[in-house]
Formats: structure tokens, C-alpha cells, sequence
């Protein structure tokens, strides 16, 4: 019995016919082979390949078979130029820089320069109004010598004792101290004058102060390296009022007033300068700010001085 193949609607063939007798053929001996890994033996007409020769290592899976296998050792080490690298990253990569730690630096000596100036002024300002107080000055005259003393051994505190200085609230509290030893003693030579002309110095003095901060920050000359020239400049001016003082001379006073105010003003430029840092020559460290704001406010009391008796040495 035979049959025909069926086509399907494509042309397509379908299923074999059956064998003589209807049925499939007969399963071979043993029965099917099931699906799996191959037998032991291998896969058929095949073996497994022989074990690596001595010595041979082959290479793993993903790698390159050319490669030189101590290159991957030196790629475990740590570099040690990486390292000197980043402990050696420049400044700008740090985001702290010279300049940014020289703006605050000079923010603060400002700020606290600002304070001393008002605390003198207020200080100061009722002597020449207040006739008691220059009485009570004269009559108690050990209590300006205590002051001045007081001034010398705060000065000789932060020029011996560098942690106390760089210590905060102490460094504060003794400036603090320093300010107004220096400021009862200014009051009493300004209880001696006219209060317009305590005035008319503190505006001379801040406009004189204001103009050389000006110069100092942007002037081309470096004046840090002056500093010995002043420091002679300085005993010279000494010794010349001195003499003026002992001659009687209204010119050699007037002449040693002005000198005064001469000096004192580069010496502002030259405190200026160290504090500003950068291009020039010297500098003042930004953890010694106290010293910072000791020498520009002596520069400027004295300035104020100059300027106060010159006024009177016109007058008078």
C-alpha cells in the first residue's frame, strides 16, 4: 500500500510515507543514543589532546599569547612617580594658592589693624575735652609710666614667645593690653592741644595712611629690601632731634617734625610691602599676624604724632 506525499500549500513536501507493513522502522540494537556530553572516550574518531609539555604554561583565556608575563608584575607594583606626583601636585591644583592665603592674611591684619585704630580714638578723643582727665594724667603721672612699661614687656612677650603670639584668644588679649597702654599715653599729649587740632591730624593722618596703602599695593618698587636703610635712617632722626631739641632752633624743629613724618610713611610702605608678599624680595609669614598688625600700628600713632605737633609748631 502505497500513498502519495501530501504538498502543502506552498509546494512544500510533508512527512515521509510509512514502510510496508504501516509501521516506522524497527529501533536499532541498544536502543537510541541520548544527547549529552560524548562518551568517555572521546567524540568519535577523536581523543583528547596530550598534557602540555614541561615547562609550557598556556597562555589564558582573553590574554595575549605575546605578552611578556613580568610586565604584569610591574603593572601590580605601585607606581611611585604617580605618588611623587600627587604629593607634588602644584598649588593651583590644591585650590589654595599663595595669593588666596595672602588676601586673607591681609584681610585679617586689616581687621584687627581697624579695631586698634578705633579703640585709640575712643581713647583718646575725651582728653582734650575733658579738662579733669589731663589733670588726673599730670597728678598720676606713674600710671603713664606703667602704661609705657607695659608696652615694652607685651612687645618683648611676642618678640621671645612665638607659639603665645600664634596662640589665639591669648595673642588677642595681650594685643588687646598693648593698645591701651598705647592709647593713654597718646591721650595725654592730646589733652595738651585744641580739639580742632586733634582733628585735623587724625584727617591728615588717615588721608597720609590711606594714599601710601594705596602706593604700597601698587607701586612697581620694592621697598622690603630697605630695611636696614631705615633702621639707620631711624637712629639718625634720633639723634638729629636730639640736637634740634637742644638748640632751641623753631627750624630745626619743624625740619626734624617733617623728617619724622618722612620716615614713619616709608616705613608703612615698607610693612605694607612685607605683608603683601609675592614679587618682593621679603615677606612677612601669614601666621604672624600680630606682628603684622604691631608694626603698621606703630608706624601710623607715630605718623599721627609728627603730623599733631607740626600743626602746634605752626600755630605756636
Amino acid at each position: 500500500m502505497s500513498y502519495a506525499y501530501n504538498q502543502g500549500p506552498y509546494g512544500q513536501q510533508g512527512y515521509p510515507p510509512p514502510q510496508q507493513g504501516g509501521a516506522y522502522p524497527p529501533p536499532p540494537q541498544g536502543g537510541y543514543a541520548q544527547p549529552g556530553y560524548p562518551p568517555a572516550g572521546g567524540y568519535p574518531g577523536q581523543s583528547y589532546p596530550t598534557a602540555p609539555q614541561p615547562g609550557f604554561q598556556p597562555p589564558a583565556y582573553g590574554s595575549d599569547p605575546y605578552s611578556n608575563p613580568d610586565d604584569k608584575k610591574d603593572a601590580d607594583k605601585p607606581d611611585k612617580d604617580a605618588e611623587d606626583t600627587k604629593v607634588q601636585m602644584p598649588p593651583m591644583q590644591l585650590g589654595f594658592t599663595e595669593r588666596s592665603i595672602r588676601r586673607s592674611f591681609m584681610r585679617k591684619v586689616f581687621l584687627i589693624l581697624s579695631a586698634q585704630l578705633l579703640l585709640t580714638i575712643a581713647v583718646m578723643a575725651p582728653f582734650p575735652y575733658v579738662p579733669a582727665l589731663r589733670d588726673f594724667a599730670i597728678n598720676y603721672y606713674w600710671i603713664i609710666l606703667i602704661c609705657a612699661a607695659v608696652a615694652i614687656i607685651i612687645i618683648f612677650i611676642f618678640a621671645c614667645f612665638q607659639k603665645l603670639r600664634r596662640t589665639p584668644p591669648y595673642n588677642y588679649i595681650l594685643l588687646f593690653l598693648f593698645t591701651i597702654a598705647e592709647s593713654l599715653p597718646l591721650g595725654l599729649v592730646a589733652s595738651f592741644y585744641q580739639p580742632d587740632e586733634i582733628w585735623i591730624a587724625l584727617g591728615a593722618t588717615a588721608v597720609v595712611c590711606v594714599s601710601l596703602a594705596l602706593f604700597a599695593c601698587q607701586t612697581k618698587w620694592d621697598f622690603t629690601g630697605m630695611g636696614g636703610c631705615l633702621f639707620v635712617s631711624l637712629i639718625m632722626l634720633i639723634l638729629f632731634g636730639i640736637l634740634a631739641g637742644a638748640m632751641y632752633s623753631r627750624i630745626a624743629i619743624i625740619g626734624y617734625l617733617c623728617l619724622g613724618v618722612t620716615l614713619f610713611s616709608f616705613y608703612l610702605v615698607y610693612d605694607i610691602q612685607m605683608i603683601m608678599g609675592g614679587a618682593h624680595k621679603f615677606s612677612i609669614s601669614p601666621e604672624e599676624y600680630i606682628f603684622a598688625v604691631l608694626a603698621i600700628y606703630l608706624d601710623i600713632l607715630n605718623i599721627l604724632v609728627f603730623i599733631l605737633r607740626i600743626l602746634s609748631a605752626f600755630r605756636n
